[in-house]
């Protein structure tokens, strides 16, 4: 499964994510005080899986890709930092699936063209206008409501994602 079909969860999902052999990703971010010097960070890190009972560490400032060769561990040492940064008050990305998520191997979302390969949800952005948004929650493009609508049907991870007022909305 490829990138674009892993969903970005909760912390408390993992050990079930993981048991399932489901692809996982968890983002975590920090906006405050940092310790070290008193100055002000933004910064995010993330932990992802895919079942095997290894993981990948990745970390930067927000805004950024993080490291070009991200961190390889064992699933024990990635889940005891991700508890040492969470004591330390990161927090889950705004976004995170709080349930696990309806994945399949017949998911389309890889097969979405270009830039919509990058959508994880959409929002309300007007009488039917609908915005796109990415990982970060950032504008993507504008849809109009039949196109929102064939992405939602499209994509199980966008359905999932996206709040139940606008799959309302859709008519869905």
């Amino acid at each position: 499964m490829s990138r674009y079909a892993t969903p970005t969860i909760v912390p408390a999902l993992v050990s079930r994510m993981e048991f399932d052999r489901k692809p996982w990703r968890v983002r975590l971010e920090f906006r405050g005080q940092n310790k070290r010097n008193g100055g002000w960070s933004e910064k995010w890190w993330s932990l992802s899986g895919n079942g095997t009972g290894t993981v990948e560490v990745n970390h930067g400032k927000i805004g950024s890709s993080g490291r070009s060769s991200p961190f390889v561990f064992d699933l024990q040492k990635g889940l005891d930092t991700l508890h040492k940064k969470l004591k330390d008050g990161y927090e889950a990305a705004t976004g995170s699936m709080t349930e696990i998520p309806p994945l399949d191997n017949d998911s389309s979302h890889t097969d979405l063209p270009g830039i919509y390969r990058d959508v994880r949800f959409i929002s309300k952005g007007g009488v039917r206008v609908y915005i796109a948004h990415n990982e970060q929650g950032d504008e993507v493009c504008r849809l109009t409501h039949e196109g929102a609508k064939k992405l939602v049907t499209i994509s199980n991870l966008i359905r999932t994602r996206t709040q139940q007022d606008v799959i309302s909305a859709l008519n869905l």
